[in-house]
């Protein structure tokens, strides 16, 4: 299959940094990658800290949704958000790359 279509589908479909993985772009794809899992897991992490902080400094929510309503988004929000950033530009980038590659070929 053309690198221009494989890499970006990987990119997108399964993690960000395996279409530069597949184009060749090692060092790259592993930022990218490390870029992906310490965004994820910031945003995992932060939620989770924003909801207990919610829980503790509110007393014993009865639902979710009123632990969700009075917790403080906002960080887990930007690592969502570099995440998202990052996944759109690892599609774009790989792509980019596959058109460059299968040109020389």
């Amino acid at each position: 299959m053309k690198k221009a279509i494989l890499a970006p589908i990987l990119s997108a479909l399964v993690i960000p940094g395996l279409g530069q993985i597949i184009n060749g772009r090692f060092v790259k794809g592993l930022l990218a990658l490390f870029l992906a899992m310490v965004s994820f897991l910031g945003a995992l992490l932060s939620f989770f800290w924003r909801m207990e902080d919610a829980v503790a400094s509110h007393g014993d929510p009865t639902s979710f949704l009123e632990a969700l309503d009075v917790a403080d988004l906002t960080l887990p929000m930007c690592f969502v958000g570099a995440f998202a950033l990052l996944w759109l530009l690892s599609v774009i980038d790989a792509l980019r790359d596959g058109r460059k590659l299968d040109r020389r070929e």
